[in-house]
Order: C-alpha cells, then sequence, then structure tokens
C-alpha cells in the first residue's frame, strides 16, 4: 500500500485534474432558464433572500444558503462561470471528505478511489456545472456523515458541534436533508455503546434552530406550490434506472441507432451495467459473511453504515413522494450519491486480483471519457 505521503500527492492531483475538467466545461453551455431565475433572485438583497421562504403565494421550498452564495459569487455581467462557481467550488471539495469517509470505513486506497470516481463521474460532474443548490448539498451531506462516524466513536463535545454545525449547513442548503438526519438519527440508536441523551439532546437544538425553516417547508409542501407542481408523480421504474443509468454517467452518452458502431456501444453500456451490479452484490454477500463469521453487531459493520447512509434517504424519498407529494428525483439523488460512490470503491478493493480490477477502472474512465467528449 502507498504510503501517506504518495496518497496525498494523489489526491492533490485527482482535484487539481478535476478542477482542470470543469474549467474547461464550466463555460461551454449559456445559463439555462432555473439558473437565469435563481440569478434573479440572488439578485436582491440579503434581508429579501433571507425572507424569501416565507413570503409570497409561491414560496421557494428551499432555505437560502446557495442563494446566499450565489449573492456574493455572481457578477452584473452574469457570465456563466461566475455563477456556476459555487457549485464548481463545492463539488471540489466534496472530494475531500469523501475520502476521508472511505479511508476511516475501510482503508486508503478505498478513500482515494472514492475520491477518484466522485471527481470525474460525469453525473456529478453535470450538477457541478449548474447553478443549482445539488453539489453544495452533497457537500454539506458528507461533512453530516462525517460528523457521524466522529460521534460514533465518541460523543464529545467537538465532534457534537461539528455535527450540529454540518447538520445546518446541509439543511439551510435543502430541505431533504432531513432524509438524511432522520436516517442517522435511527441509525445511532440502535448501535450498542450509545449516549442516547447526548444525542437526543443535540438534535433538540438541531430541531430548535431550524424551527422557523421547517415549518415553512412544511406549510409549503403540504399546501403545494406553483413552483414544484411541475414534477412528475413518483414511478418504481426510477429506481434500477437511478442506479444503473444515471448514476454510471450512461445517460451522458449520445446513443445513435444509425451509426455503424451502435451494437458496440449499447453492448458496452450493458457490459458497464453488469459487472458493475455483480461488484457491488460481492459488497453485500462479503459483509454477511464477515457479520456471520465474526458475530459483530450488524450496525457497526462499514459496509451496513454505508449500506443505510444511500438506502435511508432513498426510502424517505420513496415514502414522501407516495403519501404527501412528489419530490424532484435530484434532489434526493445528491444526497446518496456519494454512499453509492464508496460502494463503488468498495466493491472495486474486494476484487482479489489485480487483473479483473485494472480492466473495470480502464472500462470506466474509458466510457467516462467518452461521455465528456460528447457533453
Amino acid at each position: 500500500m502507498p504510503g501517506p505521503i504518495h496518497i496525498k500527492a494523489v489526491l492533490a492531483v485527482i482535484v487539481l485534474a478535476g478542477a482542470t475538467l470543469r474549467f474547461f466545461l464550466i463555460s461551454v453551455h449559456d445559463l439555462n432558464a432555473d439558473e437565469i431565475s435563481r440569478l434573479k433572485v440572488a439578485g436582491q438583497s440579503m434581508a429579501t433572500i433571507l425572507r424569501e421562504p416565507f413570503e409570497g403565494d409561491a414560496p421557494e421550498p428551499n432555505p437560502p444558503l446557495f442563494t446566499l452564495l450565489l449573492h456574493f459569487a455572481s457578477d452584473n455581467e452574469r457570465s456563466a462561470a461566475r455563477t456556476r462557481m459555487v457549485s464548481f467550488i463545492a463539488s471540489l471539495l466534496a472530494v475531500i471528505p469523501i475520502y476521508f469517509a472511505g479511508k476511516k470505513l475501510f482503508d486508503p486506497l478505498t478513500g482515494l478511489l472514492s475520491a477518484f470516481f466522485l471527481t470525474f463521474s460525469p453525473w456529478f460532474t453535470h450538477y457541478s456545472l449548474e447553478a443549482k443548490q445539488y453539489t453544495l448539498t452533497a457537500l454539506c451531506g458528507l461533512l453530516v456523515f462525517m460528523a457521524f462516524l466522529k460521534c460514533g466513536e465518541e460523543m464529545s463535545r467537538r465532534h457534537m458541534a461539528g455535527y450540529f454545525f454540518s447538520a445546518q449547513a446541509l439543511l439551510w442548503t435543502h430541505y431533504t436533508g432531513l432524509f438524511l438526519l432522520g436516517t442517522f438519527f435511527i441509525l445511532y440508536l440502535i448501535r450498542p455503546n450509545r449516549e442516547t441523551g447526548s444525542w437526543l439532546t443535540l438534535h433538540g437544538f438541531i430541531a430548535l434552530a431550524y424551527g422557523p425553516f421547517l415549518l415553512a417547508i412544511f406549510k409549503i409542501l403540504i399546501a403545494g406550490s406553483t413552483r414544484i407542481d411541475w414534477i412528475d408523480p413518483f414511478s418504481f421504474d426510477e429506481i434500477p434506472r437511478l442506479f444503473l443509468i444515471h448514476f454510471l454517467g450512461l445517460d451522458y452518452i449520445k446513443k445513435d441507432p444509425a451509426s455503424a458502431i451502435y451494437y458496440f456501444r449499447m453492448g458496452s453500456l450493458w457490459a458497464f451495467r453488469i459487472a458493475t451490479t455483480v461488484l457491488i452484490l460481492n459488497v453485500f454477500t462479503t459483509a454477511f459473511r464477515v457479520f456471520k463469521k465474526s458475530g459483530a453487531h450488524l450496525v457497526t459493520l462499514p459496509d451496513f453504515i454505508t449500506l443505510v447512509y444511500l438506502a435511508g434517504p432513498l426510502l424517505c424519498f420513496v415514502g414522501f413522494s407516495l403519501l404527501i407529494r412528489p419530490i424532484y428525483q435530484a434532489e434526493y439523488q445528491v444526497l446518496i450519491y456519494p454512499a453509492f460512490v464508496i460502494l463503488l470503491a468498495r466493491s472495486v478493493m474486494l476484487v482479489e486480483s489485480r487483473n479483473m480490477r485494472w480492466p473495470y477502472l480502464v472500462f470506466t474512465v474509458g466510457l467516462w471519457g467518452w461521455s465528456f467528449n460528447q457533453y
């Protein structure tokens, strides 16, 4: 295994390469209608931005952290690069906590591979080049996850403060952060050696600090809003598409039936889907064997914790969409995508033979490079 200095050097190269890629792509497309609309809101005074979730017939159902950052980052010329800079920076900053999450859960190489997948994922890169709150949501979610792991080790004041502030940043960015916090809240309560009183007190302070926005968002989502009435009803077909197409970046590869290499393209895409599915399933079978052999508590297994990080918000989204009202898919997908990336990196590292591991990585790089070529 490479030494710490080599790992950090590779991580730095990954971040710089990701920044270079985004730099060349950030102004390829003009601002879309949603970005222009968000920019108009950000151009108002700070007081107006803070009042916006509570006022009007169709208030914005999201707290204003991203809009406030956009307020300071944008310029009068409305250039695409300046407008998208918040998402650009947030996507690069997210590489750091996902590395440490993978390292803490498994090992440094898993963390490094997680950082690589997140940096060059076509799906995540796409949202890093839009002036929307998605990459900032992913970053804050990762910070909450790291703080949760720290609290699981020791419920110290420093760790509790880290969890409180990262939770507030997430909730001030997007209301679906409630799904992630609810997941971690329950996961901690079923752990052995837990400090229930401190955990409940911590979430009581989080609820008090977020109370006004929580009431406003609940009212908007229950009563309805013309800004979110365009969202399509939830369909269970979205879940397999999410993991096998969206998260793998396959929907960013154009498929032309008239092309001479059409069948080669389709074969490549399906091979990638099948290989990835087999790899990730291997994570769960390996974790089950470890659990059965060692008798360790299930909720302390890193694989299980990562799975809950992914499945918890997804189940909340499905239940909320079916029982209350639909939610735009990207607004929950960004919460669980880092967990998917960590599981993907974990699955690759579980492959014992390097002769099988490297072809998958090369195939991934080639396929994603293909998608960027058509961006």
